[in-house]
């Protein structure tokens, strides 16, 4: 396994716990004792360290991230993959997380082969997880500030490069601009989950008596579609929909 470096797992939510004021004064214990559980093998303890401050409202990629290492270390493989999975929407592009979530999935049973998309539909969405919502936001504010800027200048002084920079960066502002609004619409619409137990039979209809009609496994990632009493409608990759009891999938 790739273990997040202790130093900068813990500057980093420690920046994350500070960003929360008063409320989170004295939570960095609780990431620095998981840490150290984790250095000496015990992985339960620093599962539950690790915990306590997701509990707690606070979310963090690096949390998460090593969450999702002591549920490898424990063999629990559905629970690792979600925390990676959790983890990749604050760190998208971390390498350490991919190494790790790609050893992981070679753990699951189900090998399932993606419904084949458009090129133009596979880049789009690959180019909206480039980065998290936070990143994008930021990115759109300061390409508006630069974009601003240069306008201004041109108006002042005049010079065509102030009017070519302004139409560089307000064009990136434009496509930023979109995939931001691609993120928070894929963010508010689609809600994915990872398979939590071993074996999960799924039926025709949210109710046990119905017809089974596929058997998925601990770690398979599934798209949820609705929630029905205890029931979640679930799609997997390659289209196959049916239903299952909701404890039987975490929530990404």
């Amino acid at each position: 396994m790739y273990i997040s470096e202790m130093k900068r797992s813990f500057l980093i939510t420690l920046i994350v716990l500070m960003s929360f004021g008063v409320r989170a004064a004295g939570w960095d214990r609780y990431f620095e004792a998981g840490n150290q559980a984790y250095a000496a093998g015990d992985y339960e303890t620093a599962f539950r360290q690790y915990k306590q401050i997701i509990d707690k409202g606070i979310e963090s990629g690096e949390v998460y991230f090593n969450m999702g290492n002591a549920c490898y270390k424990l063999d629990r493989i559905g629970m690792a993959i979600l925390y990676y999975e959790k983890a990749k929407r604050y760190l998208p592009a971390d390498e350490a997380l991919q190494k790790n979530l790609s050893l992981a999935q070679l753990r699951i049973v189900d090998k399932i082969e993606p419904v084949p998309k458009l090129f133009l539909v596979e880049w789009w969405e690959a180019a909206i997880q480039i980065l998290p919502v936070n990143a994008f936001a930021w990115l759109v504010f300061a390409l508006f500030v630069l974009m601003a800027i240069f306008a201004s200048l041109y108006i002042v002084r005049g010079r065509q490069i102030f009017r070519r920079m302004s139409w560089i960066f307000g064009s990136l502002l434009i496509l930023t601009g979109l995939l931001f609004a691609g993120k928070i619409y894929q963010n508010e619409t689609e809600k994915f989950g990872v398979v939590l137990e071993k074996k999960v039979s799924v039926f025709s209809e949210p109710a046990g008596g119905g017809t089974e009609v596929f058997i998925i496994h601990e770690g398979t990632r599934v798209q949820l579609k609705r929630e029905v009493n205890n029931w979640y409608e679930i799609t997997l990759a390659d289209g196959k929909t049916g239903w299952c009891k909701n404890q039987s999938v975490g929530i990404i």
